[in-house]
């Protein structure tokens, strides 16, 4: 994979969220799983990692995810990665973490806004 100046991945949307993937697997703390989810046929979002606090149960899923990453395609570069909206229990303080360091993912963030739907989420836009 392809990577600029400071080791941050580069290219297509998909190889910049396997890459998101691979690093989010490799720095998981013990009791963590990361599960990646493909995006419905037609919906603009292409993927959702899930962070789970343990381990998938037999049977029925039922688990809540305790961070989840929604990604989006750029809209004047589609065939990369424009935004991230992060769905969690303490967006503010995910907020205010990203706002300081201007990174997600160690990708320059151009914004980073509390949004509100069915629940609140976090919407980060990356430099097309």
């Amino acid at each position: 994979m392809k990577t600029n100046q400071n080791n941050n991945p580069i290219g297509s949307i998909e190889s910049t969220i396997n890459a998101i993937e691979n690093n989010l697997v490799r720095n998981a703390s013990a009791g963590l799983s990361v599960e990646r989810k493909k995006g419905g046929k037609g919906q603009a979002c292409k993927c959702m990692i899930n962070i789970f606090a343990e381990e998938k149960p037999k049977g029925k899923d039922d688990r809540k995810p305790l961070l989840t990453y929604a990604f989006y395609a750029g809209t004047y570069f589609p065939s990369r990665l424009g935004s991230v909206a992060i769905y969690a229990d303490n967006v503010m303080s995910i907020l205010a973490q990203i706002r300081g360091s201007k990174t997600l993912f160690g990708i320059p963030v151009v914004d980073a806004t509390l949004e509100y739907g069915r629940r609140p989420f976090i919407d980060v836009r990356f430099a097309a």
